[in-house]
């Protein structure tokens, strides 16, 4: 009798065993899953992106200097009969030079990789927000942890973690304007007690139902990004109650935060 027991307590043990692998199996091959789709959308921004830098380039900055070579064309046939007409043409020619490396270029060179992310995530947060000026009155609150440790000197958080991090700020305030028709947004910077970097976007906009609206590629792209680093995107959102980005990234060595941010009020758009 004992050794029946035996048998059926040394089945079951096997049993258990069997499914606690199964379930090993099954969450390994969700991952693998998640990770492709992950490279995926990383891919997919990344082609959003060469789209958008072809369109720059070949839409605008192209048929700007050929119009600006038609213009010194122009000028040179000018120059004996009418010194005076062809100097005018030439110094339009050299405002629209100048827009195009003002404008066209800086803006294609944004799309590659913003300059100001190099110096810090605290900086280009800010940084945008200065952009928004006149769309909407922007706050920034960062906690003195994130800034000791984004400190110029040199950042405790990586390049590529700031950049997708930024890239978050960027896609949704670009959505809370262009989407909820938001006139105030909030971006809070800061170190979770797991030493995640974490950046919240909040927005008065109309708001929307997470579950009836399909994201859209710049936020999927955020989204692989985030993933690629380890960390992920959340967005909490309702109709009429504005909406809730947020993106965190596990950064090693970064200490837990233990005050309350420290708030610039002097980024709101409307000062």
């Amino acid at each position: 009798m004992r050794r029946k027991f035996w048998v059926v307590g040394h089945d079951e043990e096997a049993a258990a065993g069997q499914a606690a692998t199964d379930a090993r199996v099954a969450e390994l091959e969700q991952t693998v899953l998640d990770l492709r789709r992950h490279q995926e959308l990383a891919t997919e921004a990344e082609d959003k992106i060469r789209r958008e830098m072809a369109d720059v380039l070949h839409n605008r900055v192209q048929s700007r200097l050929l119009a600006a070579t038609l213009r010194l064309r122009r000028a040179e046939h000018m120059l004996a009969e009418d010194p005076a007409a062809a100097a005018r043409f030439i110094e339009e020619v050299r405002r629209e030079l100048d827009t195009i490396r003002e404008d066209d270029v800086r803006e294609v060179s944004h799309l590659l990789h913003p300059a100001v992310v190099a110096i810090g995530l605290v900086p280009a947060i800010r940084r945008l927000a200065k952009d928004l000026q006149g769309a909407a009155a922007v706050t920034v609150s960062v906690s003195p942890e994130l800034l000791a440790a984004d400190d110029l000197a040199g950042s405790k958080v990586p390049e590529p973690v700031r950049l997708a991090l930024y890239r978050l700020v960027e896609e949704a305030t670009t959505n809370a304007l262009k989407h909820g028709d938001a006139t105030e947004i909030q971006v809070r910077a800061e170190v979770s007690p797991l030493g995640d970097v974490v950046v919240t976007v909040s927005d008065n906009g109309c708001g929307f139902d997470p579950t009836d609206v399909q994201m859209g590629l710049g936020l999927l792209g955020v989204e692989g990004r985030m993933s690629q680093h380890g960390g992920h995107c959340e967005i909490r959102s309702a109709p009429g109650t504005g909406a809730t980005v947020v993106g965190s990234v596990p950064v090693a060595g970064l200490s837990e935060p233990a005050a309350e941010p420290v708030v610039n009020p002097h980024l709101s758009a409307g000062s």
